[in-house]
């Protein structure tokens, strides 16, 4: 019996910053090292600003180990590339003939100006060797109107890091943050203008007219985004009163 051949796939992103894209590259392919059919091959994108840098404990010790043990690509064969990194690269794969997967999200069901480069969403038709990969199929939308296949993959939850905590915990958590009594909101994101920190905003004073017991919590991102700066921008919109 022939042993099945290894798909060899070069994965072109981030890895190690705590951006969405770089969790999922990271999510990915610790799942991919369980699948013994895949070769994978890692080429490290550079961020977009040098005032993001690497950090680590973002994942367990032993996932971590596993990153970081991907062969880096020295140009062997490959049978398909996967971008994952903002502004999309829509530039021809590193092997001629080879299909390329680009991840995108498009919050908004559209494109805008700054989602590519070495392209131009007005380029994608005639880009035979370009595939997408959305996580939803609400952001699905945006790609219908560009002629090339949008595969949907949902994000899953890891129930070792994501769970409910027992109640012996969350009211000590309630106890030592004096939030015994309230109703807890919480908010975790860049707090840029495609978070909707306004919309919500406005939202939690309205109910905080009717309702004293909530408490809202934002947790930003300043290590990648001046959170602080946006928030305070954002906090001019509340009412007065």
């Amino acid at each position: 019996m022939t042993s099945e051949k290894k798909l060899r796939l070069l994965v072109e992103g981030w890895r190690w910053i705590p951006h969405s894209y770089a969790l999922v590259n990271a999510f990915q392919l610790l799942e991919l090292t369980q699948r013994e059919n895949v070769e994978i091959f890692i080429r490290d994108i550079p961020y977009p600003s040098e005032s993001w840098q690497p950090t680590k404990e973002l994942l367990s010790a032993d996932e971590e180990e596993l990153l970081e043990s991907f062969q880096v690509w020295n140009g062997e064969d490959i049978d398909a590339v996967y971008r994952i990194a903002f502004p999309a690269d829509l530039s021809p794969p590193p092997v001629s003939g080879v299909p390329v997967f680009v991840f995108l999200t498009a919050e908004y069901q559209k494109f805008m100006p700054d989602f590519f480069v070495n392209g131009t969403a007005a380029d994608i038709p005639n880009l035979d060797y370009l595939h997408f990969i959305t996580p939803s199929k609400w952001s699905q939308v945006a790609f219908q109107d560009y002629g090339r296949p949008c595969h949907v993959i949902p994000h899953g939850v890891d129930r070792t890091k994501l769970y409910r905590m027992s109640d012996s915990e969350r009211s000590e958590a309630r106890g030592s943050l004096k939030i015994e009594d309230k109703f807890v909101w919480l908010n975790i994101s860049a707090m840029t203008g495609n978070k909707g920190l306004d919309v919500l905003l406005r939202a939690f004073a309205q109910l905080c007219m009717e309702e004293t017991q909530s408490v809202l919590f934002l947790k930003g991102l300043n290590g990648l985004y001046n959170s602080d700066y946006y928030l305070n921008q954002w906090l001019v919109v509340l009412p007065e009163k």
